[in-house]
């Protein structure tokens, strides 16, 4: 796998820290089409022009992408008990019903305080769009009093192409649960859409479709059925992962890929092992399979949000999808921590932000929902504006003022040689050139690019 800058210049607008995304032929712009939201968490498709999104805080709104305005359309409302929204509980994953609106059904998963205690618990509501109202109304619990705390959560759900309802959960930082049968913790559950349990699930009589699963925070279904999911590593080893039934996915026993030490403990586990991971970690967020035309690099590939790292990860599928060929990536720390990615039915692709939850630094507009609007270009690039100055020395590159962001340095070939952190530094030490061949420097801060060839 290589990891690559080299088909991507971004290019920085002013003050709005608006980017525009230059490809091999294709040129993406942004425009935030929504702002001054509270922890967008999930964006569904509502018709062609308009987006149903979850606020963590606690609401469903809809948004109008073509006058702007937004609705709130559900609060939470679970009888007796009370909605939980401490640390990164809340108003969650969100999928609605795939006939909809002839079945009106929207399904949401929240956390909520059972009998106004202090214990959190995960929650699957189906709601029913109201008409006449023009409302989204509760209509059953679909799953109810599942273990849960104010972080390492899960709480996506995806209704697969097959009509089962998948529902991730995390392990509530409880290391002993995910491999545990007893527990619904650190596993990937499956339900029919009533909330019934499928007879074809590995355990019987279990929602439990899979284990071994520490915070699984995205899930996505491919043109061929495939189910992909996107997890949280502790300190190293996020992983992507291709869901299969019954399978064990080693946590906390295995982190990321199987070794010759680790290879029997695999075998014992019918552990799937990752299809990529990422150390340091990235946080994978929501994700979404892409193969639209409007983006011809992007192809067979998944889109997968990042918190931690801030940007939008686009990992290439080969052409079977047995791995993952290459990533690369593009508006990192240009909008702050990315949660969920929507591609609408008719092509359209959105972003939203998670800056206002406990680890994010909100800025001025925060939260957000963000259009990608692709075009084609001509080839020719506008010059990059509030660029850095250098010289460079030997081993050195000396730029003109302290930054902070990060470089990475490459091989004329794409090969990543080298990546570097920089914290209010104005020099960059690189490797030594060994080969004597050319090398491509990118940098990347919050208002800057600049890529440099090194000869």
């Amino acid at each position: 796998m290589k990891t690559s800058f080299l088909t991507a210049v971004v290019l920085f607008f002013g003050c709005n820290i608006q980017a525009q995304v230059w490809l091999e032929s294709t040129v993406i712009d942004t425009q935030v089409v929504a702002k001054n939201l509270e922890i967008p968490w999930e964006m569904e498709a509502w018709g062609s022009d308009t987006i149903l999104f979850t606020q963590r805080s606690g609401s469903i709104c809809r948004l109008s992408l073509i006058s702007g305005q937004i609705d709130t359309m559900y609060l939470p409302d679970i009888a007796s008990d009370v909605f939980a929204a401490e640390g990164q509980s809340g108003m969650l994953g969100m999928q609605t019903h795939p006939d909809f609106p002839n079945t009106p059904y929207v399904y949401v998963a929240l956390t909520y305080y059972p009998d106004f205690s202090t214990s959190i618990r995960l929650a699957v509501l189906r709601l029913k769009y109201n008409a006449a109202a023009d409302v989204l109304e509760k209509d059953s619990t679909i799953v109810s009093n599942i273990a849960s705390a104010n972080t390492n959560i899960g709480g996506r759900l995806l209704i697969t192409s097959d009509n089962y309802l998948l529902l991730s959960v995390g392990d509530i930082k409880e290391t002993g649960k995910p491999q545990d049968i007893n527990s619904l913790n650190g596993k990937m559950l499956r339900y029919h859409l009533n909330g019934s349990i499928p007879n074809t699930n590995p355990i019987p009589n279990s929602p439990i479709f899979s284990l071994g699963h520490r915070n699984p925070q995205g899930i996505a279904e491919d043109n061929e059925g495939n189910i992909w999911i996107s997890e949280h590593g502790q300190s190293s080893n996020d992983e992507l992962n291709k869901l299969e039934n019954g399978r064990n996915y080693g946590w906390p026993l295995v982190t990321g890929n199987c070794t010759s030490a680790s290879q029997s403990l695999c075998d014992s586990l019918n552990m799937a092992e990752p299809y990529e991971t990422w150390s340091p970690t990235i946080a994978p967020a929501g994700l979404v399979y892409f193969n639209e035309s409007s983006i011809p690099e992007w192809q067979n590939s998944l889109l997968i949000a990042c918190l931690k790292e801030q940007r939008i990860m686009v990992s290439h599928f080969n052409t079977d999808k047995s791995a993952v060929t290459h990533s690369d990536w593009v508006f990192q720390y240009q909008f702050g921590r990315i949660r969920d990615v929507l591609l609408m039915p008719n092509g359209r692709l959105f972003v939203c932000t998670s800056n206002r939850d406990v680890l994010g630094e909100p800025v001025a507009q925060d939260d957000i929902i963000m259009e990608l609007i692709p075009s084609q270009h001509n080839g020719i690039a506008p010059s990059e504006k509030n660029t850095l100055t250098y010289q460079i020395q030997e081993n050195n590159v000396l730029l003109s003022q302290n930054i902070s962001g990060h470089a990475a340095l490459f091989s004329i070939d794409g090969r990543l040689l080298q990546t570097i952190t920089l914290n209010q530094t104005n020099r960059i030490a690189l490797q030594p050139n060994r080969t004597f061949s050319p090398r491509i420097l990118r940098i990347e801060t919050r208002d800057a690019a600049l890529t440099i060839k090194l000869l």
